[in-house]
């Protein structure tokens, strides 16, 4: 006679004393079946991977869970790749990037904006002055000032050790615009009142992009971590400008100038310059931008004050 197996079961009372004991026989007992799933996914490929898992594994099968999982392995892979990506663009030194160009119209200080300057009429009139809006311009050039007059002091200080204003006040370069004042001075009002308003903007507008090339040099020849780093940001902050104005006098119908070129400055001042020597002019360079910035802002003014009074 065959044996059957048993097994004890019950709950003891709560004084533990007496226990209620049943014996059962473990066939009477029927243990639901556990699958186990390789795949815990919702996606389509998981599903049918589950699907035909219960039966033999087929070729099929099999194929699609090996495309599911290098579905999501290449999505993680890429997320992965983007991070690398960004990082390594926010954390790479500016003098690694390449100098401002445009895309296919000339040097940036002559299009600023990067249009087709072709396209644009040579032959219209230009606005009645009192219909000019000039107020915008006259925004950009108090932003753009102000930032050149706050990283000054840090430049001066990490290359001369001295004050930005303490140095070489009274020099500066032939090739460079021959402003009618200095640096920190009013501009004459004789000298305003001696050219008409088409005179002064296209004027000024040519005085920055002079300014740009020899920008632009200092910039190029920056070396990482050092204090001449600062013409990179001031290239970028000349270039927003010099679109904005681009833009105004594009809208008052005043052609602007796009032959300034980089031979404006000297060969002797781009090549075999020793250290003092590329410092000094790159500190004139700064110090002549600024006093340019302080012109346009007055002549702008006047310009604005001459509408008013008609």
């Amino acid at each position: 006679m065959m044996e059957e197996n048993f097994y004890p079961e019950g709950m003891l009372d709560r004084d533990q004393r007496t226990a209620k004991i049943r014996l059962c026989q473990c066939s009477d007992i029927q243990v639901p079946k556990r699958t186990r799933r390789r795949y815990a996914s919702n996606c389509p490929a998981s599903i049918i991977c589950n699907i035909f898992s219960i039966n033999k594994k087929t070729k099929l099968s099999y194929l699609m869970c090996k495309r599911g999982y290098f579905i999501r392995t290449f999505q993680r892979l890429k997320h992965v790749l983007l991070v690398l990506v960004y990082l390594t663009l926010i954390n790479l030194p500016a003098s690694y990037t390449a100098p401002i160009k445009s895309k296919m119209f000339g040097k940036w200080w002559n299009n600023p904006c990067d249009i087709d300057t072709s396209l644009l009429p040579t032959d219209i009139a230009v606005d009645d002055f009192q219909t000019w809006n000039m107020d915008d311009l006259i925004n950009q050039v108090y932003i753009t000032s102000s930032e050149a007059n706050r990283t000054k002091e840090d430049y001066a200080q990490k290359t001369f050790s001295k004050s930005f204003d303490e140095l070489f006040v009274d020099r500066s370069f032939g090739w460079l615009p021959a402003l009618p004042k200095q640096y920190k001075e009013e501009v004459p009002e004789n000298e305003l009142k001696s050219k008409t308003p088409i005179e002064l903007v296209k004027e000024l507008y040519r005085y920055l992009q002079v300014y740009g090339v020899g920008i632009d040099v200092a910039a190029n020849e920056a070396t990482p971590n050092s204090a001449d780093q600062v013409f990179s940001q001031k290239r970028a902050e000349l270039r927003a400008l010099l679109c904005e104005f681009n833009s105004f006098l594009t809208a008052v119908k005043i052609l602007p100038s796009c032959d300034v070129t980089e031979s404006i400055m000297p060969d002797h001042m781009k090549r075999n310059l020793d250290t003092t020597g590329r410092d000094t002019r790159n500190y004139i360079v700064y110090k002549e931008y600024l006093n340019c910035l302080e012109y346009l802002d007055q002549v702008l003014k006047y310009l604005k004050l001459l509408q008013s009074n008609k």
